[in-house]
């Protein structure tokens, strides 16, 4: 079944029946508007009579992006189970009659009903990459090289919101700049944001953007809530599944949005069930679909800044600091803010950052270089992932490690791929020393065995390794890497009193305390995926802790 198949499913009669019960009949004429571009809050139509054209206004012209919706046809996308603003205008083309099911049905409907659940995931999925492919949604007018630019694409990706960057001189921009009151010398200077014919936006930040189209929820939660999970990758959204599926009240926080680093990933191969392989954001989308089906909240993007604990009525309770100043209180917290990318050892490296020099190879980054060489550093499977994924941008891929053979830090499967792909081309013993350029990248340097090479070179991808995201906790048992270690591996106090535990121990008392295997140092406070030291680091193992942990939050809050 096609994409476009997959969009537009027709409910039968018993579907209808069903949704009868929480929908409210509407007759309707030529020219009736069911739900505008950038409209906040919007229902789900059912078409019972007539036709209705689904249109976007993408760079000041109207276009339709699904002609003559018609009987047994339903409207909306994923963004209306997320609370998200609309990004396409429904406007009545026959009159006829529509079932109208508010949003909050709907939710309920998804949750309780799996035949009906399963026709509006998939077609939800389906119309979100289909406004993703044809470029409606959000418009970014930047330059190459402009860091905001950079960031807000970035962001957009990673929260699954379609988008098109164009640069101030691209065609179709000027349309939208003069419809936004700015002119391409102002968009030079600053990143600008057009959504629809209302929204302008300068050089937002992530937040200020994620407030205009409804991401995630606001941090001021009343009272203590069961679990909050720290970090929005495979194990912060695996222990958001789990932990609302049995019961937990969820909150999930990140600063950036939701897939971590895997988000980032152009392909996973290796992932059970999966041997076409899938998407950073293929994998983390579903994942967010199924996890606030479920119960969970998302709040995003919000940083934790640090994490302390207090005594209320009689129980631990962990409060987490935001950057925004609010606080969460929680019974319990997982942890998996997984790893940062180490920056390359070059003097002028800020410069470059956004500009020429990036860690994430995405359709966002690789538009950046049709029919260049780049150059990707590293030997890892991210590294691997990245170069033969920029194959199908750039004319041809430099893959330069500091070590001598690849399969010492890659996959096999992946290092044979690379060995065959005649785009690529491996450097070994290899290292970028230098970069040059004003007031982007133009050339690099690359030093082998002493000997120094420059070579023109608009992209550099980093991908030499991870430095743990411990630097907002304090007080927690950690590695000489700073990873944070759990159950039998946090040293054992000193004097049985020094463990702040007060439950039984659970195997050998006399030589551990009642420590559970994903548990910190701090009681209540959970470490999986990246973070904790021992893990894997891969993404199938980082999905396996985050769902096992929830079974140890359910034994802690028991005692």
């Amino acid at each position: 079944m096609s994409l476009f198949e997959d969009a537009l499913p027709k409910l039968s009669d018993a579907h209808i029946s069903r949704l009868e019960a929480v929908g409210t009949r509407v007759a309707t004429e030529v020219g009736d508007v069911l739900f505008a571009e950038g409209q906040d809050e919007y229902d789900m139509h059912v078409v019972l009579a007539g036709t209705v054209g689904v249109y976007d206004d993408i760079s000041g012209q109207r276009e339709l992006l699904i002609d003559q919706v018609g009987p047994g046809l339903f409207l909306g996308e994923m963004g209306l189970l997320r609370g998200e603003a609309t990004y396409a205008t429904a406007e009545v083309l026959t009159a006829g009659e529509v079932l109208e099911i508010p949003r909050a049905a709907v939710v309920d409907i998804v949750a309780s009903d799996p035949e009906l659940s399963e026709i509006f995931l998939r077609a939800f999925a389906a119309r979100r990459q289909l406004n993703a492919d044809s470029g409606s949604g959000l418009t970014i007018i930047g330059r190459r090289g402009d860091p905001d630019a950079l960031r807000l694409a970035g962001f957009a990706q990673r929260n699954y919101l379609p988008s098109t960057w164009l640069d101030p001189a691209d065609k179709g921009a000027a349309r939208v700049l003069e419809r936004s009151g700015r002119t391409a010398a102002q968009a030079m200077q600053t990143t600008v944001v057009t959504w629809g014919t209302e929204v302008v936006l300068d050089a937002p930040s992530n937040r200020e953007l994620a407030n205009t189209v409804g991401v995630g929820v606001g941090p001021v939660v009343d009272g203590i809530v069961d679990l909050v999970v720290v970090g929005a990758g495979p194990a912060g959204l695996a222990a958001a599944v789990y932990g609302a599926s049995e019961g937990l009240g969820t909150y999930v926080v990140d600063s950036l949005g939701v897939g971590g680093q895997a988000g980032t990933s152009s392909r996973i191969e290796n992932y059970l069930g999966f041997p076409a392989g899938l998407s950073g954001t293929e994998l983390a989308s579903r994942a967010v679909v199924q996890a606030e089906r479920l119960g969970a909240s998302f709040v995003v993007p919000y940083r934790v800044q640090s994490l302390t604990t207090s005594e209320e009525k009689g129980r631990t309770t962990h409060v987490l600091h935001l950057d925004s100043g609010d606080e969460l209180h929680a019974r319990a917290v997982i942890i998996a803010t997984g790893a940062d990318y180490r920056r390359l050892p070059v003097e002028n490296l800020d410069a470059y950052e956004g500009a020429g020099v990036y860690y994430a190879a995405t359709a966002v980054e690789a538009r950046l270089c049709g029919g260049e060489t780049v150059i990707v550093i590293g030997g890892g499977n991210s590294a691997g992932q990245a170069a033969i994924f920029l194959t199908g941008h750039a004319h041809k891929v430099l893959l330069c490690l500091r070590g001598d053979d690849l399969r010492k830090g890659m996959s096999d499967y992946l290092a044979r791929r690379i060995d065959n792909h005649e785009q690529i081309e491996v450097r070994t013993n290899t290292e970028v020393t230098a970069l040059a350029g004003e007031p982007v990248l133009d050339h690099v340097t690359l030093t082998h065995d002493g000997e120094d090479t420059t070579l023109a070179c608009k992209a550099v991808f980093s991908f030499i390794g991870a430095k743990p995201n411990t630097t907002w906790l304090h007080g927690v048992a950690m590695d000489d890497r700073g990873f944070l270690l759990t159950g039998p591996d946090v040293p054992k106090p000193a004097r049985p009193e020094e463990a702040g535990h007060d439950r039984a121990p659970i195997d050998a008392p006399e030589l551990q305390p009642a420590r559970l295997p994903f548990e910190t140092s701090l009681p209540g406070v959970f470490a999986v995926g990246d973070i904790r030291a021992g893990s894997t680091k891969r993404v199938a193992g980082a999905v396996g802790e985050g769902s096992v942990c929830v079974s140890e939050v359910h034994r802690y809050l028991q005692n």
